[in-house]
């Protein structure tokens, strides 16, 4: 046939021109392709080829010789050394810095490319690749709002905690002024010239985009001793748009990335439309008709402490969005079905692959285009660098819900696990017992819509939406028999307040005009129709706002850095207790006394008190008695309990965890290393043996 006889990028450019003017004319050339290419001239990747570990090591074979022919995996390759030490930072006033390095990358046909080391004042000894993409300044909005690429605030960010932080351009896209002057403006086509100017001496033009981020991981591994910087724990990367496919096509090469995040980067070629279809580097036939995206996605993610989670905005302005899909392209799926089917099919090979951290797709509702959004960076990309999720909602008498690796909730009553009605869902549910029905579940579904379900019988009843649009984890309470509030965070980082008298459609209550949240709340009541909210501000303060009956909310500031969202419990006296972790891992709590004059206690130190070292993920609180006890994991993984009544002690209660626990009546519930849920209550742990989601 004629169309196998056309060089597979040409017929894609025909098509590509046609599809606009001749689109009735395109169906009649569709009859001539070639089996395994689609209508808009993309390679079909629609099928997962991925069965085996053979199989994964076959095709990451294939992209080694196929990326750097035949030379193999570049092992020795570095930056030009030696790197510009102490050079002046490319962004201005940025928190936490301590010293900026320089790397550049020199490549075939004089191209080269740049990248910026960031070594915090306070650091935790471990790196974040932030991969920028097509745009040529890492130094952009500097305004406390989702505008810009978001590159800086992703830096402030990842610095205020510690992180060092590589920024890698990518080659053609750097303009910036240090002792180095480098003006590469991205004009025009440059990545074009890659394929059908300058293509590498030997292997594919893929290689100037996979050289530079191999360079920087051998120059880390090798010269921290002799250019005096941190000898690193570990190495995550974060890439955003064309950084984004950068780190999906790199880590399904090098498994020394445990941790990718793809922030509007890709999507499988098969949905692509549009803005959508990408650049040579991102549709090239010859790789992509072996190795296809879904492929890709498996293998960045496929290993021993290896995950990967991919970020798209809904309201992108460029690609990978809601107003870039095309549903006749996935049998008329719309664009939260499309993702969330591949998502699944994802998941579901690595569990066959004996995975047990895997992959996840967020849906950002708060981007306004193309960004990487305050709600991504402290919701999603500090969140899971801190493995601080946490997928189990519980009534304190340990009723459970918890979400499974599927995406499906599972339901125990009092250890027994029972059907239920409930779908798809994502995060942490809250659960209620005897509050207006038996139970009352409150979820965001996989379409970020935060619905009540509840249980009034033995029968669930039917899913009822209370927002739409939310982006964190719902939080809920009974004041009393018959009612219920819920309160979760919307698309503008406003809390809203619902109660059973909700009805859908109902905007809910602001609990605060004036300062944007992030992060999940927590919800309490410190006494008789008295609601007790607790969330941390984009200040990463944190704040208090209460509620007595039908009056307003009023919120204060209690500060305090917090890493992650709060913890907070209130003791049978009625004393409120409030914690938090900082960047440095300790353990801070103050307390408010009872009574609606009762006064907040200054912030101290729980973990200087005992003189013990750093916690990791958020800590959960819960009064048993007349103790007060938290949860948090240690550095090792294992559960660590502190416990007050007239003084503060710690215990180690061993076992192996990731993730945060939910604390119950007498322990608490938590996500072990293999990944199934487990209890742990009478001083005795039990493993469930349900695989719950990360």
């Amino acid at each position: 046939m004629l169309a196998n006889k056309i060089p597979m990028r040409l017929l894609q450019s025909l098509k590509n021109i046609l599809s606009g003017i001749f689109r009735f004319s395109i169906h009649l050339i569709i009859l001539c392709i070639p089996v395994g290419v689609l209508a808009n001239g993309l390679v079909n990747d629609r099928n997962i080829t991925i069965q085996t570990e053979a199989d994964v090591i076959a095709k990451r074979q294939f992209l080694i010789d196929h990326i750097w022919g035949g030379k193999g995996f570049p092992q020795n390759a570095m930056p030009q050394l030696p790197v510009v030490r102490n050079d002046i930072s490319p962004v201005q006033d940025l928190p936490n810095l301590e010293r900026v390095d320089t790397m550049v990358f020199q490549m075939d046909h004089g191209y080269v490319t740049y990248a910026h080391h960031f070594i915090p004042s306070f650091k935790i000894d471990r790196l974040v690749i932030l991969h920028h993409g097509h745009a040529t300044s890492f130094d952009d909005s500097a305004e406390l709002t989702d505008e810009g690429f978001g590159m800086r605030r992703t830096l402030e960010g990842l610095l205020s905690e510690g992180y060092s932080v590589i920024a890698l351009y990518m080659s053609r896209y750097a303009v910036f002024q240090t002792n180095i002057n480098a003006n590469h403006p991205g004009t025009g086509l440059p990545h074009a010239e890659f394929y059908d100017l300058n293509p590498p001496l030997t292997g594919s033009p893929l290689k100037y985009f996979m050289d530079p981020v191999a360079a920087t991981i051998n120059y880390i591994e090798t010269m921290s001793k002799k250019d005096e910087f941190p000898q690193y724990t570990d190495i995550s990367m974060v890439g955003f748009s064309g950084g984004g496919w950068t780190m999906t096509l790199y880590t399904a090469i090098d498994t020394r990335i445990k941790l990718g995040i793809s922030v509007a980067g890709s999507i499988p070629l098969y949905m692509r439309s549009g803005g959508s279809v990408g650049d040579n580097e991102q549709t090239d036939p010859d790789v992509y008709s072996e190795v296809g995206y879904l492929d890709l996605y498996i293998m960045g993610s496929h290993g021993i402490g290896r995950r990967q989670i991919h970020v798209l905005n809904r309201n992108d302005d460029c690609c990978y969005g809601a107003s870039q899909h095309d549903s006749l392209l996935v049998r008329g799926y719309g664009f939260v079905d499309a993702v969330r089917q591949y998502e699944y099919e994802i998941r579901l090979a690595l569990i066959s692959l004996q995975n047990t951290d895997i992959f996840r797709v967020e849906i950002d509702e708060s981007a306004l285009g193309h960004m990487i959004s305050w709600d991504n960076i402290y919701d999603t990309i500090l969140t899971e660098l801190s493995d601080s999720s946490t997928s189990i909602g519980t009534t304190p008498q340990g009723q459970i819900i918890a979400n499974t690796r599927a995406g499906l909730p599972s339901f125990w009553n009092f250890g027994r696990r029972m059907p239920n009605r409930l779908r798809r869902i994502i995060g942490s549910p809250a659960i209620l017992q005897n509050a207006v029905s038996i139970n009352d579940v409150f979820y965001r579904t996989v379409a970020n819509n935060l619905v009540h379900v509840p249980r009034p019988t033995f029968v669930w009843g039917r899913e009822r939406i209370l927002k739409e649009g939310i982006i964190a984890d719902p939080a809920a309470v009974s004041l009393s028999s018959g009612r219920f509030s819920a309160v979760a965070l919307g698309n503008d980082y406003k809390l809203y307040h619902f109660t059973e008298r909700s009805q859908p459609g109902d905007s809910g209550e602001v609990v605060s005009n004036e300062i944007k949240a992030i992060g999940s709340p927590v919800l309490l009541t410190s006494a008789p129709n008295r609601l007790d909210l607790f969330f941390r501000g984009w200040d990463r303060k944190t704040y208090y706002s209460y509620k007595v009956g039908n009056d307003a909310w009023e919120t204060v500031t209690l500060d305090g850095a917090a890493v992650d969202t709060p913890a907070a419990a209130v003791s049978n006296t009625g004393v409120i207790f409030l914690f938090i972790r900082d960047r440095n891992g300790s353990l801070l709590t103050r307390t408010k006394a009872p009574g609606p004059a009762g006064q907040w206690s200054s912030w101290g130190s729980v973990s200087a008190q005992l003189g013990i070292p750093p916690i990791h993920g958020k800590p959960s609180a819960i009064s048993n008695g007349n103790t007060m006890n938290v949860y948090a994991r240690s550095t090792t993984g294992s559960v660590l309990r502190f416990s007050f009544s007239e003084e503060w002690s710690v215990s180690d209660l061993g076992g192996s965890i990731t993730g945060s626990m939910t604390a119950i009546d007498g322990g608490f519930l938590a996500r072990s290393v293999n990944g199934n849920l487990m209890t742990f209550t009478g001083g005795k742990w039990t493993d469930l043996g349900v695989p719950i989601d990360r």
